[in-house]
């Protein structure tokens, strides 16, 4: 089945590496996300206004803004999108409230980056759904629920 392009997942990798946004978009592409690479904030910055994105990919130590001060802009501005932060550093280095899948350097295993993606995606949707059933219960538990029979108080 041939997918269109409207319906294809769209990914933005930012690493200062060029080199390694080549063997990501090539590793991406080849399974069927449209990929845009940036080799730091300030060039994804504008990717990232001009675009909603599925998916991001971040290098936490980009150079001037870092990948976490990244995350931040892109939970605030496209907070549907998941984020996978990437990084030779302990995972334990990295907020985990700013990702949503951890992907470690040097990459062990080209064949797992679009599961780590879609992983990464599918935890954002959990998260927001998460967030909307404890808004509508957080409506419901404000509203005084009357009791059977006994009239409601003025």
């Amino acid at each position: 089945m041939a997918e269109t392009q409207a319906a294809r997942r769209r990914v933005l990798v930012i690493d200062d590496d060029a080199s390694v946004c080549e063997v990501l978009k090539r590793a991406l592409s080849a399974r069927g996300w449209e990929v845009q690479v940036a080799t730091n904030a300030e060039e994804a910055d504008d990717l990232s206004i001009l675009s909603d994105w599925d998916a991001v990919m971040i290098d936490k130590n980009l150079p001037i803004t870092t990948g976490q001060q990244f995350a931040e802009r892109v939970r605030t501005r496209q907070a549907n999108a998941g984020i996978v932060m990437m990084t030779a550093e302990p995972k334990s280095s990295v907020d985990p409230n700013l990702y949503d899948t951890y992907l470690p350097k040097p990459f062990k295993n080209l064949e797992e980056l679009a599961e780590v993606v879609e992983l990464a995606v599918e935890r954002r949707r959990i998260t927001r759904q998460m967030e909307a059933m404890k808004d509508k219960v957080s409506e419901y538990s404000s509203t005084p629920t009357p009791i059977p029979g006994k009239p409601p108080e003025s």
